[in-house]
């Protein structure tokens, strides 16, 4: 059995390419269940994911928060995370495609 990249490639709508942390990307279950290899999903076998609903924009604050959720997940005190009011409705929508309760959770 081969071991997996340590880095996912996740691509916009608009094309951008994000590279992220497996760790950090499987924060997201629905995330997590495309990589599952018994789920046999290409996402698993091409290491990518093309979002064709999310443009970069958005993506890039999902990969900020992914990031800043690992960094902080034993921390005794954790900083704000700062989202703009002009996103907030599009990411709770993003949120919930992802499975994403822990970023549900600070848009509330």
């Amino acid at each position: 059995m081969s071991s997996k990249p340590e880095f996912l490639k996740l691509i916009s709508s608009d094309g951008f390419i994000f590279l992220i942390k497996r760790s950090q990307a499987c924060i997201s279950g629905t995330i997590r269940e495309m990589l599952n290899e018994s789920n046999n999903f290409l996402e698993n076998k091409n290491n990518e994911i093309n979002f064709k609903t999310i443009n970069a924009k958005l993506l890039d604050i999902v990969c900020q928060y992914l990031y800043f959720h690992e960094k902080y997940k034993n921390a005794e005190c954790v900083p704000e995370f700062p989202i703009e009011p002009d996103t907030a409705i599009e990411l709770l929508m993003i949120s919930d495609f992802l499975d994403g309760k822990k970023l549900k959770y600070v848009l509330k």
